[in-house]
């Protein structure tokens, strides 16, 4: 499975959480790895043994990325030492909660810098070699909270959209290029920044759980593979939502309908969390019920359309031909009557 040998990472904020686990999981795959940390360096280290007993070559990399001289120094020592970067993972971040009215400008200031800055500096720093060799993979590391608002704060949250917006003009700039740059939007993932939030709680999410480490290092793989995936044209462009929400539903699932209104759905009706599990085990009758408790909030053909749409997104057995006929028939006799 080393599809990556001969390859350099970089990944800011390695030294715990979701960075190191996209540090290891390169490594796995035949990279060598720059390991960026701030303070925590002995648990930067760690990660560099875990590395190293991969077989691949790792080192500690102290800086504050959202600096311009330490990302300039930073990628030139890992020039030197591991050769130049193919791989950068824009991880870093801060997440540092403020009521909503009274975030000081110093905070507003030092997440944007953290958060978003950061990416910007470390790509424009590594984009030459990358264009220079015909070959680059950037994934910066959004978060839910982005398109959703989150439970930090606004700062956070406008930091974190920021990176979606960076994402995209830079896919569109240089995919030709053979450099695909792709955003992954994890949501609540069990890392110290969340477990520490009291407000962090797996009911908060539609899977009833938190994410893993590991599951966000699988989807940064896969997009390591990927020469295609960068496409930022599409409804949503290179970002890829993790845990939060399903993927919005295809043209021809919902027709025109909003995407707002199946959020309101979820909000309106808590058993639509579980929709995928009750749609393939509920009959059609069951199914006009849980419409009917909603109260006639949507049309029985969105509502219909939209579990189709969560199914068909998560690879649910659901969305096969017997549901979509399943689905016809109760839309047909609604509009007859």
């Amino acid at each position: 499975m080393n599809f990556l040998e001969e390859k350099v990472a970089l990944v800011t904020g390695a030294s715990r959480g979701i960075g190191r686990g996209c540090a290891i999981a390169l490594a796995g795959a035949g990279a060598d790895v720059a390991v960026n940390y701030l303070v925590r360096e002995d648990a930067a280290r760690e990660t560099c043994s875990r590395i190293e007993q991969l077989g691949r070559e790792a080192i500690p990399l102290q800086g504050d990325v959202s600096k311009p001289a330490d990302v300039n120094r930073m990628v030139k020592t890992v020039e030197e030492k591991l050769g130049k970067v193919d791989i950068l993972i824009n991880n870093a971040g801060i997440a540092i909660r403020q009521p909503y009215d009274k975030i000081p400008e110093e905070v507003w200031d030092k997440t944007l810098a953290v958060n978003l800055k950061s990416a910007y500096l470390l790509t424009q720093a590594v984009l030459p070699g990358m264009r220079h060799r015909q070959w680059g993979r950037i994934i910066n590391i959004s978060s839910g909270a982005a398109q959703l608002g989150g439970i930090v704060g606004p700062h956070y949250a406008s930091s974190k959209a920021g990176l979606l917006g960076l994402t995209r003009a830079y896919a569109s700039a240089f995919v030709k290029e053979g450099i695909t740059v792709n955003a992954i939007a994890p949501s609540h993932v069990e890392t110290d920044m969340i477990t520490d939030n009291l407000q962090s709680s797996p009911s908060r999410i539609p899977i009833g759980r938190f994410g893993t480490v590991e599951e966000v290092s699988d989807v940064v793989l896969m997009l390591m593979k990927n020469a295609y995936m960068t496409n930022p044209l599409s409804q949503r462009g290179p970002v890829y939502d993790l845990g939060w929400i399903p993927a919005p539903p295809r043209p021809g699932l919902a027709g025109t309908r909003t995407w707002g209104r199946l959020l309101q759905l979820q909000k309106a009706d808590t058993d639509f969390r579980n929709c995928n599990r009750a749609w393939v085990n509920s009959s059609a009758a069951s199914m006009l019920e849980r419409w009917r408790a909603l109260g006639n909030m949507i049309s029985l053909e969105f509502f219909m359309r939209s579990c189709m749409a969560c199914e068909a997104a998560r690879g649910v057995p659901g969305s096969s031909a017997p549901t979509r006929i399943r689905v016809g028939n109760l839309i047909s006799r609604r509009r007859s009557k």
